[in-house]
């Protein structure tokens, strides 16, 4: 099916579009320039200002020829193919999508100078989000993906002398079977599964030698699928909450070491509970022990945390020791966004993970204000936001899949 962008993006910014028509404006969006094309028509201010020389040029002859450019286009546009030389094209398309597209888009919001304002909390939240809940893929040495939720319960594959189990309680368990044995030493083929939680998700699973392993949204965990006894490693995105079991070499009986490899830092583990947040879109890397003893190493430094401690890698490599409040670290695990004096970029940055938003902010926002409070994961979006309006002075429109930040 064919459709015009015009028509698409005026759906967009009401939050209209079918899933077909979504698929079709997410294509045309991943084209150079129609990204930021859509963002601009999607922002209040630069619409506002926009329209206003829209005004002043409004019976200019200029105007009016690209109006009947525009309107003898009556073809539709196909998404996703190149148009050469169409330059006055997309100029005339803008600016009828600035009329009616924008125009809408302003006058849902009214202030009392009857200039674009706040709209009431009906209309701002009409498109409401569901929150994130347990689910993620795994992705198997073969390269083969299984879907991860409540209804995919049993044995999920074999993997060696592994058995995974998945549970409809958002767990997946690697369960070793005795067997495969030369010399009477068992034998393992190193092979690897990633588990990986989408924007919206969150997943645990347990580990071949019984470690506990939870993801966050948008995070994932590499891992052998049978350790042997000169290591465990595992290599993770995102963020994690690990509870490591006390795994021993058969001859010696000496502790096999624990390794987590996020990014640029290593972590070693004695035997210990611990979080590590280490998403791309974050200035460092922070890990936070609970109980037992870490070393942590970045490519500058390291050092040797003690529990209710957190090391704090940048981006350049070097660790800053802090002792942090435990319980915003731990939120997510408790089901909880939990925020101390935490700047609005940040709390959305955990909003866009865990509802699968796009955030856009409006150009007078303070994207450094802070902001206090607790709030249950399991609302949705909208409720969310209002308790965000309840403790600050921004406001929230939620349009389609993105959420606009407004002063």
């Amino acid at each position: 099916m064919q459709y015009k962008i015009d028509e698409l993006i005026l759906k967009y910014l009401c939050g209209s579009l079918t899933e077909e028509e979504q698929s079709y404006l997410d294509e045309w969006k991943s084209q150079p320039g129609n990204r930021q094309l859509l963002d601009q028509l999607s922002n209040a201010d630069w619409v506002k200002q926009e329209l206003r020389k829209m005004q002043q040029i409004r019976e200019d002859k200029a105007y009016r020829r690209l109006s009947q450019i525009y309107a003898q286009q009556d073809a539709p546009i196909q998404i996703g193919r190149a148009r050469k030389n169409r330059a006055w094209y997309w100029a005339a398309a803008t600016l009828l999508l600035l009329v009616t597209a924008g125009t809408l888009f302003l006058l849902s919001r009214k202030d009392k100078d009857g200039l674009p304002g706040i709209a009431t909390a009906e209309e701002r939240f009409r498109n409401d989000v569901e929150p994130g809940s347990n689910k993620a893929t795994l992705t198997l040495a073969n390269g083969n993906n299984i879907t991860l939720d409540s209804t995919t319960n049993g044995l999920l594959a074999q993997q060696g002398n592994t058995a995974i189990i998945n549970s409809n309680n958002g767990q997946v368990a690697y369960q070793k079977k005795e067997g495969n044995t030369e010399n009477g030493v068992e034998v393992h083929s190193m092979v690897y599964n990633t588990i990986t939680t989408p924007h919206g998700g969150q997943y645990m699973v347990v580990l071949p030698d019984g470690s506990k392993a939870w993801l966050n949204s948008a995070s994932s965990l590499r891992f052998p699928t049978a350790f042997t006894e000169k290591e465990r490693v595992v290599e993770l995105t995102g963020e994690g909450y690990f509870e490591v079991a006390s795994s021993y070499r058969k001859k010696d009986k000496s502790k096999i070491p624990f390794t987590l490899k996020a990014g640029t830092v290593a972590v070693e583990v004695l035997g210990t509970h611990f979080n590590v947040n280490a998403y791309i879109d974050e200035e460092e890397i922070i890990t936070t022990l609970l109980e037992g003893a870490v070393q942590v190493k970045g490519s500058q430094d390291g050092g040797l945390l003690k529990p209710g401690e957190q090391a704090q890698v940048n981006k350049q490599g070097t660790l800053k020791k802090t002792k942090p409040d435990l319980e915003p670290v731990m939120a997510w695990r408790n089901g909880l966004f939990s925020f101390k004096n935490a700047s609005i970029a940040s709390i959305m940055r955990q909003a866009q993970r865990w509802y699968g938003i796009e955030v856009v902010y409006e150009s007078k926002v303070n994207k450094e204000q802070a902001l206090n409070g607790d709030i249950p994961r399991n609302v949705a979006l909208s409720k969310f936001l209002k308790i965000l309006e309840a403790t600050g002075s921004l406001h929230f429109q939620i349009v389609g899949k993105r959420v606009i930040v407004m002063p």
